[in-house]
Parts: structure tokens; C-alpha cells; sequence
């Protein structure tokens, strides 16, 4: 089934997020099964730019604007168990957050809720260091 994923874009100097759509299997019932899955198609979309990039002429390279040495080509790609441990963790912390067609995911067995077309958001959330300043000052 076809899950559009919205991802922030930078092309042509605009921050927008724009959906990408990606294949997930229809037997995704949880929260757990989405991060799992996600995981994978990020895996497999490294070792692609990768294996890419370690085959494209530097010519080539120069003409998309983005030349690469050696990032990709020397690093070893994640566990992905590991990878899934760690997503599944910063989820549970509340360092990433997840919503499935507007509606936010509260836990790992949460029923996900996928189905053919779904919008899917993960956002990185990230504390503010200076609020506890902020707040004092305010005060």
C-alpha cells in the first residue's frame, strides 16, 4: 500500500515539506510494526545513495551540485535491529513523535491506523536550552 511520508525538502533554496510516497506492506498493525518498517526503507535508501554515489564519475557528481568523498562509500551502514531499538526508543522518550493521518501516536502498541494513501509525520523534538533563563527572567 502507498503511505506518503511528509518530508522537509530544501530544493531550490524553499523549506517545504512534501509528501514522498513510499510501499508498506498492509499487515502493519502497531506503532512498533511502522517504526520497523520505516527503518527498513531508510536502510535500504542508504545503501541506494551509497552504492550510487560510489559508482557516479566525479563529473557527474559536480553537475548535481553535491560532491562526495568518501561519506557514504566508507561508512558502515546501521544494525538495523539496532536502528529499531533506537527508534522505537527516542519514541517511547518523547524525543520523536509520530502522526498518522493528523492523529498523534501515544504508545508502541497503539493501533496505527494505516491505510492506502495515509499521510505519516515524524518530527524530532528538540528541548530548548535557554527556556529555564527565559523563564526566570520572565518571572
Amino acid at each position: 500500500m502507498k503511505v506518503h511520508i511528509l518530508v522537509k525538502s530544501i530544493a531550490a533554496g524553499r523549506n517545504k515539506i512534501m509528501p514522498k510516497a513510499y510501499d508498506y506492506p498492509p499487515d502493519i498493525q502497531n506503532v512498533e510494526d511502522l517504526i520497523r518498517e520505516t527503518v527498513g526503507i531508510c536502510l535500504h535508501e542508504f545503501e541506494e545513495r551509497r552504492n550510487g554515489v560510489r559508482n557516479m564519475p566525479l563529473e557527474e557528481q559536480a553537475a548535481s551540485g553535491k560532491v562526495v568523498y568518501g561519506m557514504y562509500s566508507e561508512r558502515k551502514p546501521p544494525d538495523r535491529e539496532e536502528a529499531v531499538k533506537n527508534a522505537a526508543e527516542a519514541f517511547r522518550d518523547g524525543t520523536v513523535a509520530i502522526f498518522v493521518d493528523g492523529k498523534k501516536m501515544e504508545t508502541l502498541t497503539q493501533e496505527a491506523g494505516l491505510r492506502e494513501g495515509s499521510q505519516v509525520v515524524f518530527v524530532k523534538l528538540t528541548p530548548l536550552s535557554a527556556s529555564c533563563m527565559l523563564l526566570d527572567w520572565m518571572c
